[in-house]
């Protein structure tokens, strides 16, 4: 598995404390979250260097949704990470995405649509259908990256008290917004200062309709996450339109 590209190189396994931890090579890397949060109150000219450009966020996008694809079709039995979020995501100094923390990993037996297990994830990225039922599927991966999506066009954390109370979830804070056609309103501002016309629009505006359908609370309505790998690739390209409202 860690020979992907996109998945940081493990070193081995520390088995002198109570839990075993992975030991990753974390050398030239930098945590994604880092590169994306944005305070839109305490911000200065320095946050807005540090934060990535719309061209990085996009390719990064790509390259989890490439490894998440690898792990639900390229092993043995499908794996389902359990565990996509910005703090477990690291950016090397090529602009390079390397997934880690497979610890919540689980996999699927061959021939079967999911697993059950005890609801495990982060609050706000987790999928609530699987909290519900504790049926694991491929689907709970897609609903954690339709997070991830939100994430890297916002620069929002999924929870905050800092918005109002009706938005402080940040799916109901996009949906909101969108419903008033705000759109610009959700966007970190790094991005909205580059400029990039009404191809760079169209990439967003069809980025965020993708986010919201990985965001379905049922699973057999959101898409495959090869379809999304896919979907991600034909926007960087720019030769897909999709309007954010039906």
């Amino acid at each position: 598995m860690s020979s992907h590209e996109n998945v940081a190189r493990l070193f081995g396994c520390c088995l002198e404390f109570e839990c075993p931890a992975l030991v990753y090579d974390y050398s030239g890397n930098e945590p994604l979250i880092n590169k994306l949060l944005y305070d839109r109150d305490r911000a200065s000219d320095h946050d807005q260097d540090r934060l990535l450009s719309w061209k990085s966020r996009l390719s990064i996008a790509k390259d989890i949704a490439n490894v998440v694809v690898y792990l639900h079709t390229a092993l043995s039995r499908p794996v389902v990470h359990r565990n996509l979020k910005p703090t477990n995501i690291m950016v090397d100094q090529h602009g390079v995405a390397k997934l880690f923390d497979f610890s919540l990993s689980i996999s699927i037996p061959l021939g079967e649509s999911g697993v059950g297990d005890n609801p495990v994830g982060t609050f706000g990225y987790s999928d609530p259908e699987y909290n519900q039922s504790g049926f694991v599927t491929e689907k709970t991966d897609v609903y954690s990256f339709g997070m991830l999506i939100l994430v890297i066009l916002t620069g929002q954390r999924v929870f905050s008290k800092d918005r109002e109370e009706d938005e402080a979830d940040l799916k109901a804070y996009v949906k909101k917004n969108i419903e008033k056609d705000q759109f610009t309103k959700i966007l970190v501002p790094r991005i909205l200062g580059e400029g990039g016309g009404i191809e760079q629009e169209q990439q967003l505006r069809a980025s965020l309709a993708l986010a919201l359908r990985c965001l379905e609370l049922k699973g057999e309505n959101r898409p495959e996450m090869i379809d999304v790998a896919k979907e991600l690739r034909r926007i960087e390209k720019s030769v897909l339109f999709c309007s954010v409202r039906p």
